[in-house]
């Protein structure tokens, strides 16, 4: 924890160089009227490059509101109360300040007051501090969630691998605690249930574990480490999000963590719609077998046939998987279009300014209940759909006998350029070309039903407003699998398949631009635009089935009215009107 007085000097002293040299911004007023953290002060006192307290107090608290789901808004909400208790790691706060300043939600008021460099400056604090906070010092949940944090901010930056090593360290910190005296995976600590039947600090544990699993998931970008198979080596998925969605948290000294869990002192209109944590906890895990089974192919301990054959099992799986969802997650998106149409896409950002904190949270509420909602069976579906697109992408290219080492790139695969399996000249994978080639139409037919149902979604969350940030830095993984979809196919021979991948790859590129303060979105842009140099599809009018192909891919959702139409606005052009607050500045 922070410490005033002479270990300040001494922390000041060792501060990186550029930090030193810097000035602090211009002033900025604070966004309420409430107290600011001593945290705040005090961090700001010890290394003055970092403006004022109230510029400091204004990033953190709208990052931790914006920056939360409906069933991740009980972290937000513990992160802000460790800042006011003074219990958050140096390390987790300098690193959370650096994030923060990477957010979408900064107004342009608020970034010009920034320091220069205030991100960096906050990021090399932060892994300075975290050498004697975190990696030597003891396994806790606040230093394991500090090192995600700095992976987040190093996902951002494109630092990827650092960020692969914080995510490690995060994991291999959580895998060291001991709950309640009882080794990891935690299943035989002593339960302190409530009348109601809640553990609420062991599910709290849990929810940790499961957090940090998730962040190091996307940190090795899905098939990269090796996870266990069997869930006795796994904790507990976490149930009652209802609870955590709800509740407050109110310091206790006497408590097992510091802190109890309190009914909310105000009406919470955004429960009562199951228990989606543990379902996407799931659907990670489902991910993780296959991804162990390509991880033991790379190292040769298992046949490229072993694979292709799981993979088929792996799929139908997944597809029973999705049929067993509970019926608020189904995404018809007619139905959602009914639903989300009554919202203004003019106001799906929330506005905070001037609001007091507790005034904060329950617009955050407010906006979960009506905005949150939809976006949340967007997220499933694109998360189910991401993962079956890389899986069968994998697929595709042992079938090509392609080198796997490639697989995360743009460049070098035929995967999705070609309809049937070409001759490669090597000994078949599945016993015989015949069936060599039937797997090939079996993989890229599941590939582009997952990407066309991908495009769909974010066509969707595009057309409607919704603010891509909102799906967190995972919408990467997203963007990223289904633009190689489409980067494959505009090389197609066939003029129909290509024309297609080159409208979707343009709208998506819209999509990206407001993704431009997030390194990895660069990465696919550019890609992107190189793929849509192809003079011979751009240099000829399509067919009349193609246009006809092209103009109803730009339609809304059945059911969808125009945004001016429900406003009684008069339309002024153009396909949408700045349906993301940043676009207004390309």
């Amino acid at each position: 924890m922070m410490q005033g007085g002479a270990q300040a000097e001494s922390s000041a002293a060792s501060a990186p160089a550029s930090a030193s040299s810097m000035s602090p911004g211009p002033s900025v007023a604070q966004i309420n009227s409430d107290a600011i953290p001593q945290a705040v002060h005090d961090i700001v006192a010890e290394y003055p490059v970092l403006g004022s307290p109230e510029l400091i107090y204004n990033l953190l608290i709208t990052h931790v509101v914006h920056d939360c789901s409906r069933v991740s808004i009980y972290a937000a909400r513990l992160f802000w109360m460790r800042v006011k208790q003074y219990k958050l790691p140096r390390f987790y706060l300098l690193a959370s300040i650096a994030d923060a300043c990477r957010s979408w939600t900064q107004s342009d008021a608020q970034r010009a007051a920034m320091p220069a460099n205030l991100d960096e400056t906050c990021y090399a604090l932060a892994i300075q501090n975290s050498r004697t906070e975190a990696e030597a010092g003891p396994a806790t949940v606040l230093n394991a969630l500090g090192m995600l944090t700095l992976a987040s901010y190093e996902f951002k930056s494109a630092r990827f691998a650092a960020m692969v090593e914080h995510s490690c360290m995060a994991c291999k910190l959580m895998l060291q605690i001991k709950v309640r005296g009882a080794p990891f995976p935690w299943r035989g600590a002593e339960r302190h249930a409530d009348a109601t039947g809640l553990d609420a600090h062991y599910q709290l544990y849990l929810r940790a574990y499961w957090r940090v699993y998730m962040g190091l998931f996307f940190s090795t970008e899905i098939f990269r480490i090796d996870a266990p198979e069997d869930r006795d080596f796994l904790p507990e998925f976490p149930d009652r999000d209802d609870e955590f969605v709800r509740n407050e948290f109110e310091p206790d000294e006497s408590a097992e963590l510091g802190f109890r869990m309190v009914p909310p002192r105000y009406e919470v209109p955004d429960g009562g719609r199951g228990d989606l944590l543990g379902i996407v906890c799931e659907l990670f895990v489902r991910q993780y077998k296959i991804a162990n089974l390509f991880n033991r192919v790379m190292r040769g301990e298992k046949t490229p046939l072993a694979y292709i054959n799981y993979l088929r099992e792996w799929d139908r799986q997944m597809l029973e998987w999705r049929r067993t969802l509970p019926a608020y997650l189904r995404d018809d998106l007619p139905a959602l279009a009914r639903r989300t149409q009554p919202l203004d896409a003019r106001r799906r950002r929330m506005d905070l300014s001037g609001l007091s904190e507790d005034a904060m949270w329950r617009r955050r509420h407010q906006w979960n209940q009506a905005v949150g909602s939809v976006m949340e069976i967007l997220y499933v579906h694109m998360l189910f759909e991401t993962a079956r697109i890389k899986a069968h992408r994998i697929g595709l290219m042992i079938l090509l006998h392609e080198d796997l080492d490639m697989v995360r790139n743009f460049q070098n695969s035929r995967a999705f350029a070609v309809r049937d399996l070409p001759a490669t000249g090597l000994p078949p994978v599945c016993g015989s070309e015949e069936d060599d080639a039937e797997c090939f139409r079996q993989c890229a037919a599941a590939a582009d039903s997952a990407a066309s149902h991908v495009y769909a979604l974010l066509k969707f969350s595009y057309q409607f407003g919704f603010d891509l940030h909102a799906y967190t830095t995972v919408i990467i993984a997203t963007l990223l699998q289904v633009s190689l979809v489409y980067v494959g196919q505009v090389q197609s021979a066939d003029a129909r398949v290509a024309w297609n991948a080159m409208l979707r790859l343009a709208r998506i590129l819209g999509m990206i631009r407001s993704l431009d303060r997030w390194g990895p979105a660069l990465y696919i842009f550019t890609n992107i635009l190189k793929a849509l140099g192809r003079p011979d599809l751009i240099l000829h009018m399509p067919s009349p089935e193609t246009r006809a192909q092209l103009a109803a891919d730009t339609r809304r959702p059945e059911g969808a009215m125009d945004d001016d139409e429900h406003l009684g606005h008069k339309r002024k052009g153009g396909d949408d009107i700045e349906p993301h607050g940043d676009e207004k500045r390309y």
